[in-house]
């Protein structure tokens, strides 16, 4: 019987990849098949493994959808991901012309709780939000602006 061992475990190796990743494989190689075979175990170590593989689309997938005890042990991972992500983003797009992309698709692409997250979190970043008549977009600056 597991009894609570899995769950954790799960919180052990999401707690390892906030702290400390370079002692994720010993600590994993340590663990029982049983234990490594848990759906809690699984779902820990593939964001683990998202996250350290620069994934974080699924990363980030993991944390809107974990445990609110999972989401604290992640969550200055989620924000450096959310960076991450934003940054990526934002060297795709036409730099010579600027771009803009919906703010209701940045909401759900950075796992943020809502529209006032991402605002604050995109104008934190330096990035502004333009209100439209259909659907509010965020502006990435032009190549040479002075906002970059």
């Amino acid at each position: 019987d597991l009894g609570n061992q899995s769950a954790i475990q799960r919180f052990v190796v999401l707690l390892l990849l906030a702290t400390s990743p370079a002692t994720l494989p010993a600590h994993l190689a340590d663990l029982d098949k049983v234990i490594l075979k848990h759906p809690l175990v699984v779902a820990a170590i593939s964001a683990s493994a998202a996250y350290l593989s620069g994934d974080y689309l699924g990363f980030l997938r993991f944390y809107k959808e974990a445990d609110f005890l999972s989401a604290v042990a992640v969550a200055e991972l989620a924000n450096l991901a959310r960076m991450r992500l934003l940054w990526m983003i934002s060297r795709a797009y036409p730099r010579s012309v600027g771009d803009s992309v919906s703010l209701r698709g940045l909401v759900k692409l950075l796992a943020c709780q809502d529209e006032a997250h991402a605002r604050a979190f995109l104008s934190f970043h330096g990035l502004a939000v333009e209100e439209g008549e259909q659907r509010d977009r965020v502006l990435f600056p032009k190549k040479g602006c002075v906002d970059e």
